[in-house]
């Protein structure tokens, strides 16, 4: 009998065990304990394919045990968590991915209350985060789908209409905000096809999607346009502009607009080590 109780006492030991593993949160470990009454601070990496291609770490659980921020919803436990290589970017240690690739600014607008603002209390999973800041990355695809059309004009003025009310109610609710500026296309890798050192060709946009010269020019001039439009106008409005090609060398992409992997990990890196806090004029 003692032995019986034994070997139970140590297999419960080792559920207890295991329990206590997964409720660590996941790529936060050494951190201090969550109240569970405390709310979390987190940030929201939203937009295009840009955006998605940093991806997303390990689920995160709670004090608890339980799926952090769980809700059938908008909170898919098998494709959500945490994006580990922007913690600490803007001074906030969690941040969520809801890129989804292709993705327009309208896309964006559309799914904003559900992905940004809404709060998780239906039920008895009330909401155990606060959303302290938002990085974007949105604006090609709306550019790239008007190329050849009629609709350029339209397409830049509601990319600009867009991109302003996010500023605008990022700042309504104290939101920190800042964007990933699109590629400079008169550069490599936006503007120019070029081989890595191990042997790999990456090709220019324009090359890639295979524009004519005109299509192409009408493209890059939208392009520069909306540059101009966040360095100017958006940097006046409060948000921080991140020209984040620049900040990478060439061989860190995977193609005219999207870093590699380790490419991803390195501008993480940058980010949380260069700019650990907002500051205008980045």
């Amino acid at each position: 009998m003692r032995i019986g109780r034994r070997t139970k006492a140590s297999r419960s030991l080792r559920l207890l065990g295991v329990f206590v593993l997964a409720a660590v949160p996941l790529g936060i470990c050494g951190s201090p304990p969550q109240d569970p009454g405390e709310s979390v601070e987190i940030g929201i990496l939203i937009g295009d394919s840009i955006a998605h291609g940093f991806g997303h770490s390990p689920v995160i659980y709670n004090e608890r045990g339980d799926v952090f921020l769980e809700d059938h919803y908008r909170f898919k436990a098998e494709a959500d968590g945490p994006v580990e290589s922007l913690a600490g970017f803007l001074g906030t240690r969690l941040w969520l991915n809801r890129g989804v690739t292709g993705n327009p600014s309208s896309s964006v607008k559309a799914r904003w209350n559900r992905d940004v603002m809404e709060k998780l209390d239906r039920g008895r999973q009330k909401s155990t985060y606060r959303v302290r800041s938002l990085l974007i990355s949105v604006g090609l695809t709306d550019i790239g789908a008007a190329v050849g059309t009629d609709r350029m004009p339209d397409a830049e003025s509601n990319l600009r209409e867009n991109l302003l009310l996010f500023v605008r109610q990022a700042k309504k609710e104290g939101f920190r905000i800042a964007f990933l500026e699109l590629p400079d296309p008169d550069r490599a890798p936006m503007g120019r096809t070029f081989r890595t050192l191990d042997g790999r060709t990456v090709e220019s946009f324009c090359e890639s999607h295979k524009y004519d010269e005109a299509s192409c020019s009408e493209f890059n001039g939208a392009v520069k346009r909306t540059r101009r439009f966040m360095e100017g106008r958006l940097r006046r409005e409060g948000a921080e502009i991140f020209d984040y090609a620049s900040l990478l060398s060439t061989e860190d992409f995977l193609d005219a607009t999207h870093p590699t992997p380790e490419g991803y990990e390195e501008l993480g890196k940058i980010l949380r080590e260069k700019y650990p806090r907002a500051a205008a004029g980045h």
